[in-house]
């Protein structure tokens, strides 16, 4: 039997390089293991290079599934020895990393599916007044706001996180909006962005660099309150024909929440219920084993 037969493993390895993130792939999958890109309860263990740098919404899944975190040498065990070892062996500590320990919530908005997929107040303006852009570009008179045509918009480092976020859509134009907060670990302090993804809209995207937590909110509420004004509405989830609207980040937190959170109607159970009748059916009478007896690596050679 293979290494890592029927095991599911997430791997997590932001600072390896593109080689030797292929390699340990390979290792899994050429093993009988597959891969997985969220957490949750079908998940085996999760392999990281640096378990600092697992994201907040990733370790809120972690601690909810309960689900292993191990490092590299876990891995390379495993192939060296032949066999699966115990991962309580190699699990490493996370519990000195707290997913609700930073200030900001690292969750979105309030936000339910209701008719026509409208959210009734998921986003309320504040009750102070609201600051719109004034002419030399800025918001709430301090904060300069960027646009991507801007030669001298400062770096932002590639591996930050979503700590809030919010859609907007206005009917009569077919405009959509993504604002998000985001927070990503500098080199000397913890780094914030609030970016406003436009779709039909010119700019296209607006920026801003608060300097401190209370900042990014307090910006994140002004541009909220600004988006209200103009027309736009909240809207529950991004059209699936502008599912690349916003940062990649905020795609991957949006997949997991859905697959977290998401329940097939009664129709759509029914209907792949009777798909998997039919192909065990057809299939029970060209293998040569039962269905019950086939790993996911019979099925990934296959």
């Amino acid at each position: 039997m293979a290494v890592f037969d029927k095991c599911s493993v997430l791997l997590d390895l932001k600072n390896l390089s593109f080689k030797e993130r292929k390699s340990l792939k390979l290792s899994v999958t050429e093993n009988g293991g597959s891969l997985c890109f969220v957490v949750n309860k079908q998940c085996s263990f999760v392999v990281v290079s640096n378990v600092s740098h697992l994201s907040p919404n990733r370790l809120r899944s972690i601690c909810k599934f309960q689900t292993p975190v191990v490092g590299l040498d876990y891995v390379h065990s495993c192939l060296q020895k032949g066999i699966l070892l115990p991962v309580d062996d190699y699990k490493l500590d996370i519990s000195s990393l707290d997913a609700s320990s930073h200030i900001l919530p690292l969750c979105s908005t309030e936000q339910s599916p209701f008719k026509d997929e409208e959210s009734r107040a998921v986003v309320k303006p504040s009750k102070d007044k609201t600051y719109p852009p004034d002419k030399s570009g800025s918001v709430l008179g301090k904060f300069r706001i960027y646009t991507e045509q801007d030669e001298d918009i400062p770096a932002y480092p590639d591996d930050f996180n979503v700590a809030k976020y919010s859609i907007f859509h206005k009917n009569d134009s077919g405009t959509w909006c993504v604002l998000e907060l985001q927070s990503a670990k500098g080199q000397k302090r913890q780094q914030y962005r609030v970016i406003n993804y436009r779709k039909n809209t010119i700019p296209n995207d607006m920026v801003t660099f608060p300097s401190t937590s209370e900042e990014a909110v307090e910006v994140y509420q002004a541009l909220t309150d600004i988006l209200l004004a103009s027309g736009l509405r909240p809207w529950a989830s991004i059209p699936p024909q502008d599912q690349n609207l916003g940062s990649y980040a905020l795609q991957q937190l949006l997949l997991e929440e859905k697959l977290n959170t998401g329940v097939l109607s009664r129709d759509v159970a029914v209907f792949v219920e009777l798909l998997w009748t039919e192909a065990l059916g057809c299939l029970g009478n060209i293998l040569k084993v039962p269905v019950s007896k086939l790993s996911l690596n019979d099925v990934r050679l296959s």
